[in-house]
């Protein structure tokens, strides 16, 4: 059975690669996306022994963010940031405002989305509450 360190090397390896392939791309598609997702998954640990090395990297992490991100870059030890957050995977793999990379704390698993920037989301409670406004606003515009 492989130990946990060298998973994650595999996996951090896969996803460099897959990241790339993103990076590279004009055009961001679902195959990719979900590649990403599963290959972050795998990193989730499954028994005892990984979990006692995920929770330990993870309070060092949370100790001093700053300062574990600048070790781990400049080691061997660089596949430890799956071991981090989503904000710092997307940073390192250079993902941002292309991918969004999430947690699903009910399910414990990463989700992967394509990124939306924060104006074109609307919230569907302030369009619910307020349609019948902005039809009459925009009808009372048109009619001007």
């Amino acid at each position: 059975m492989m130990n946990y360190q060298t998973k994650l090397r595999k996996q951090y390896n896969k996803i460099m690669n897959i990241c790339n392939e993103i990076n590279d791309s004009s055009n961001i598609n679902e195959s990719n996306l979900k590649t990403l997702e599963k290959l972050l998954n795998n990193c989730i640990p499954k028994n005892t022994e990984e979990k006692t090395i995920y929770y330990f990297v993870k309070d060092l992490y949370y100790i001093d963010k700053e300062n574990f991100l600048k070790y781990i870059s400049n080691t061997e030890n660089i596949h430890l940031m799956l071991i981090t957050d989503n904000k710092s995977m997307m940073n390192h793999f250079n993902l941002n405002e292309k991918v969004f990379i999430g947690w699903n704390n009910e399910y414990k698993k990463y989700f992967v989305s394509k990124y939306v920037k924060k104006e074109l989301i609307i919230n569907e409670k302030y369009v619910d509450d307020n349609l019948n406004d902005i039809i009459y606003d925009m009808v009372d515009a048109i009619t001007l």
